[in-house]
């Protein structure tokens, strides 16, 4: 399990970091072939403010259990063969970017790192758009025992 979310957080910090190295706005501060030195780290901001380091805190600081994937079983993949089942968890990031107080425009640059994310985060959630992912799942895919009922709210 460990292994998932080390992998999980640093795979958002990579494609965090690319996107900010290809971003007209930001390459300059993320680049180093532009003369960047700002990263994308895992640390909490206390921890990169402690090291001196400027650009983006990505840190996972809640992990959540999510009830509604619980009761999903296995998709069957072959005739003896089942997809491992992902985690049932949601990982709870808190993006902080970190810029130099010294910097002429350290407000403007923070406003664009977190631009940036919220513009990554939009084309990632338009990849998984509503309809493909059912509120409550299908008979056939819960668990059995469960059930799933209408339930009128009046």
């Amino acid at each position: 399990m460990f292994t998932a979310l080390q992998a999980t957080s640093l795979s958002l910090a990579n494609l965090l970091g690319m996107r900010f190295m290809n971003d007209v706005r930001l390459r300059s501060f993320f680049n180093p072939v532009f003369g960047g030195t700002m990263i994308v780290s895992l640390n909490s901001p206390q921890e990169m403010t402690n090291l001196g380091t400027q650009g983006l805190s990505s840190w996972l600081y809640q992990v959540v259990r999510d009830n509604e994937r619980l009761n999903i079983l296995p998709e069957k993949i072959g005739p003896n063969q089942y997809r491992r089942e992902p985690l049932p968890v949601r990982l709870h990031y808190l993006m902080t970017p970190l810029v130099s107080v010294q910097s002429a425009s350290s407000a403007e640059t923070e406003q664009m790192i977190m631009d940036a994310v919220f513009r990554q985060q939009c084309a990632c959630s338009s990849l998984r758009s509503p309809h493909n992912i059912p509120a409550i799942p299908s008979r056939e895919k819960m668990r059995p025992g469960c059930t799933n009922k209408k339930v009128s709210r009046d």
